[in-house]
């Protein structure tokens, strides 16, 4: 993969104004910046965009805490080159409220560059789409960062781990996990297989158990079914017996019933004839009644006329009286309303008068108002030019602060090259000892000249870095001067925002007293103008002139309450003549009619006493001929009884009969269970020996020994290869696997680094930082390619985080040739680093720089 451009959005230290970052321009390049300015960022941009990982990972930290502080959406758009095609990956991330609080949602696109444009081939899914990327790039984001990314702080991972551990750490950089988990699987597959086992063998013996009832149960199954049988004869014996009895009873039951309907029509020949002498009753009843109405005819009718003459009086009284009501309901509206058109002419003029009060206080303010503004206004021009002093002591702190890092770091390394210097010198001193660089005897001259000379040089750092110290400490002295004078400064700031808002609210006083002096005018006039309304009875005029129009009509219309009660009264005592009028001509009309109908009801009495007396006779008849009918339904209940009691023998027997035909299908069954079984067992013996040797093959002594034997060779090459550019062939690795135990013949497992130079061969721990970092780097890069390799990838891009810190001038001009150098291994090679001195010391770089609008890229080629 190598990396053609990069576009961020609100991406951790990064927002919206970031243009995008070519890589096309330049083969190595250099990416500096202060700390925490966001040179890791970038890195973790691309990985996020890939594989949806960065730093923050392994960690605690939630996907959303990469957004920028502030935004709620994040986006990164990478670019890259693979196999002779260009690809692009677009990944988003939002935030949005949901039910359950903040929610998150992505968006996840892969193009290829076809015909000079960008067409989509991602997948229906993000996740399927990530496994798209990963196919195309043959390797996941933990392959990335143990090959192409050499993280900060992890150069030296694999080299600072004891003997013992290394094998472990190369065998985790190698992926070998993968066979650990091949073994736990194969142990599972192998259990899996023993329990199967066991679980045959214990059903074999079960199944046996149960076969060895086998005999008994055919036993039971030919004494059922002759008992079945001789309860099919018995049962067919009573069946013909309890059919002769039914059709005798069926004879019987006909004249039964036709008892049953004569009883049924004798009854309702009773209930008619008993029906009919009431109607009688009822007929005379009311003849009587309207013979006695039709006497007091003459009477009635007088009384009648008295009650009509009455009745239309009292309606012409009561149209006068709603009349009336309904002119003194709209006489209340009327006084209603123009007694509210006062009140509001009333509330209006205390209204008015209240404003005009209020208006004249707050206009007679502004003048004391503009004397008070005037003041603050000069207090807070006397504090203008306090914000330039500020930014001045900031930049001056920071300048003090970046020297006294460069100071420190200096002296850190002066420290570990006196403490180099010790160590040459401690060589020399000791009897015989050689030259470091030609490996020829120096004589005893030769040696105190080459010690003086590195004494002379011990002095000569020791004086550098006291005098380092010291100034480190004077800026140390002079920054905190600068951090109290910017304290004192931001104090009178924030003393000027007070004035500030003081002007700011005393400026929006006057301009309220100065609208209150114009309103005061036009509020005065408004309330001359109501008085004089109110005075002049200046309201509701048409309610007025109305309401004296309803008190005439009142007046015109001579209603007489008195008189109306009285005819109202007349009319109520003569009401019952109104029903008596009604009554007289009801009895006039019905009274022929009910005596025709009497005659009728007469006539049907005299049919319905001749069907009752013929039915009687019939039923007494029937009735002679039931008497055996008790007799045969007692033989018949015998016989029933029997029926029952042998088909519940005969269910019995054939429900004894099923079980034990079940119970010889059962046998049957576990006869083919127990074959089923019986093969179980041998196989899962068979794949449980397996699994036990693929266990012993995927082993820590099976394949993983196999690939670190074979790892090892390649590694020192690549290692040799780079440490000879990076120290002119003045050091040259080692790695052994075993180690031959104390007082005895045999050999321990580990990974022991040695490392020759002009002294010699030393163990790795013995070797100071600048040297021990190469060595790092050499090996780090070598299992970088190594891992590639394997992956079935060439390792194009090489990115470099840090680790330069303990290297000295000589030293970092070495790491600077070692890395162009191996340059033509890599397509790009992007090198880490806040440190001044190698800043300029590659052909391009990239500065990261961060101010209160977040971070951006600027990117300068030499």
């Amino acid at each position: 993969m190598i990396p053609v451009s990069l576009r961020l959005r609100n991406f951790m230290c990064y927002r919206d104004n970031v243009p995008p970052l070519s890589f096309e321009d330049f083969h190595v390049v250099c990416l500096s910046g202060d700390n925490g300015h966001g040179k890791s960022a970038l890195l973790d941009a691309l990985t996020w965009s890939l594989w949806k990982k960065t730093r923050l990972s392994d960690t605690k930290h939630t996907e959303d805490e990469l957004i920028h502080k502030g935004k709620i959406e994040m986006e990164v758009e990478f670019e890259f080159d693979l196999g002779g095609n260009r690809y692009r990956v677009i990944r988003k991330l939002s935030l949005k409220s949901g039910k359950k609080g903040t929610e998150t949602s992505g968006l996840l696109d892969l193009q290829i560059l076809a015909d000079g444009k960008y067409q989509s081939i991602a997948g229906n899914s993000i996740g399927e789409t990530e496994r798209k990327i990963s196919e195309i790039l043959r390797m996941d984001y933990d392959t990335f960062r143990n090959s192409a990314f050499l993280r900060q702080g992890r150069a030296d991972e694999f080299t600072i781990k004891p003997p013992g551990d290394r094998k472990k750490v190369l065998a985790d950089i190698l992926g070998l996990g993968y066979y650990d988990e091949l073994v736990k699987r194969a142990k599972e597959q192998a259990d899996r297989c023993e329990l199967e086992r066991r679980e045959a063998l214990a059903a074999l013996k079960e199944i046996d158990n149960d076969l060895a009832r086998k005999p008994e149960y055919e036993r039971q199954l030919a004494f059922v079914q002759g008992e079945v049988k001789s309860l099919e004869n018995a049962i067919k014996a009573v069946e013909v017996e309890i059919a002769a009895l039914q059709s005798r009873k069926r004879e019987l039951d006909i004249k039964s019933r036709q008892v049953a309907d004569l009883n049924a029509r004798i009854a309702q020949a009773q209930r008619e004839v008993a029906e009919i002498e009431v109607q009688i009753g009822q007929h005379q009843r009311r003849i009587a009644e309207f013979e006695k109405v039709l006497s007091e005819r003459a009477s009635i009718e007088a009384g009648y006329t008295r009650f009509v003459d009455a009745r239309d009086a009292n309606a012409h009284l009561n149209e006068k009286m709603a009349q009336l009501m309904h002119l003194r309901s709209r006489e209340t509206e009327l006084a209603r309303a123009v007694a509210e058109a006062k009140s509001a002419l009333d509330a209006d003029k205390k209204v008015l008068a209240s404003n005009a009060e209020q208006l004249h206080k707050r206009s007679i303010q502004a003048i004391q108002l503009e004397k008070q503004l005037s003041a603050f206004r000069s207090e807070t021009e006397a504090l203008l030019g306090l914000d330039a002093t500020r930014d001045e002591r900031r930049e001056f702190v920071q300048s003090c602060r970046s020297q006294i890092e460069l100071l420190k770091a200096t002296n850190a390394q002066l420290k570990q090259d006196m403490i180099s210097l010790k160590e040459k010198l401690e060589l020399l001193s000791q009897p015989g000892a050689f030259c470091p660089l030609c490996e020829s005897d120096l004589g005893p001259s030769g040696r105190d000249n080459l010690k003086a000379r590195l004494e002379e040089e011990g002095r000569r750092m020791g004086t550098t870095w006291r005098d380092n110290d010291a100034q480190a400490k004077k800026l140390e002295r002079e920054a905190q001067m600068g951090l109290d004078e910017i304290a004192r400064i931001e104090k009178s700031l924030k003393d000027r925002e007070a004035l500030q808002r003081q002007v700011v609210m005393f400026e929006k006083s006057l301009a309220d007293a100065r609208e209150a002096e114009e309103q005061l005018t036009q509020v005065r006039k408004q309330l001359d103008d109501v008085i004089g309304r109110l005075e002049r009875g200046d309201y509701a005029r048409r309610e007025q002139e109305e309401l004296a129009n309803v008190r005439a009509q009142m007046l015109s219309l001579e209603y007489d309450e008195a008189r109306h009660r009285e005819v109202k009264q007349l009319a109520s005592a003569l009401q019952e003549y109104e029903g008596l009028k009604s009554r007289v001509e009801t009895a006039a009309e019905r009274v022929g009619e009910e005596r025709a109908a009497m005659e009728r009801v007469r006539k049907a009495e005299a049919r319905w006493r001749a069907v009752l007396d013929d039915d009687t006779r019939q039923r007494d008849q029937v009735r002679s001929e039931l008497r055996d009918l008790l007799d045969l339904e007692q033989k018949l209940h015998v016989a029933q009884q029997n029926l029952e009691e042998s088909m519940a023998q005969q269910a019995r027997a054939r429900q004894e009969l099923g079980q034990a035909q079940q119970m010889l299908n059962f046998c049957r069954s576990r006869e083919q269970q127990r074959e089923e079984k019986l093969a179980a067992q041998v196989k899962a013996s068979q794949e449980k020996a397996i699994w036990d040797e693929l266990r012993t093959s995927f082993g820590k002594n099976g394949v993983q020994a196999m690939i670190i034997e074979s790892a090892i060779p390649e590694i020192e090459q690549e290692a040799n290869s780079l440490l000879a550019k990076m120290t002119d062939g003045r050091l040259h690795v080692t790695l052994e696997t075993q180690r031959e135990k104390k007082g005895s013949d045999e050999v321990t497992e580990t990974l022991d680094i040695r490392v020759a130079d002009e002294l010699g061969l030393r163990r790795y721990e013995s070797y100071s930082g600048g040297e021990a970092f190469r060595v790092n780097l050499a090996l780090r890069i070598a299992l970088s390619k190594l891992l590639a390799r394997r992956a079935g990838v060439r390792l194009q891009t090489l990115v470099i985080d840090e680790g330069f810190g303990t290297q000295d001038s000589f030293g970092r001009e070495r790491l600077v040739e070692a890395i162009n150098g191996i340059s033509g291994d890599f397509e790009k090679i992007i090198v880490i680093t806040h440190i001044q001195d190698l800043k300029d010391a590659f052909p391009a770089r990239i500065d990261v720089v961060k101010d209160v609008d977040g971070s951006r890229v600027e990117v300068a080629t030499y």
